[in-house]
């Protein structure tokens, strides 16, 4: 939704100027924020520059649906919550 936002505010043509910086920049951290490696996260920042500097895919939410198919097909994250890490009350 962010990169589809981003998009949205890079509308004609300051897209094709800016669109890749902010594209790079915004795919590099989301990448982070979902826990990627590195070779993951430039694939994903070069990808997110080619989307925003593309122009007409602003009406388009592509990047929100790709990510929440992406998300489905990773699986629920893992439950940290063993018995032995919780603390007793006090």
């Amino acid at each position: 939704m962010i990169l589809d936002v981003l998009d949205l505010a890079t509308f004609g043509p300051i897209g094709l100027v800016v669109g890749g910086v902010i594209g790079v920049c915004a795919g590099w951290v989301l990448a982070d924020l979902e826990g990627y490696g590195r070779p993951t996260k430039c694939v994903f920042a070069v990808c997110a520059a080619i989307y925003m500097t593309v122009p007409l895919t602003e009406p388009i939410p592509v990047a929100t649906s790709l990510g929440l198919i992406a998300r489905f097909f990773r699986g629920p994250p893992p439950n940290t919550d063993t018995p032995s890490s919780v603390e007793p009350p006090l």
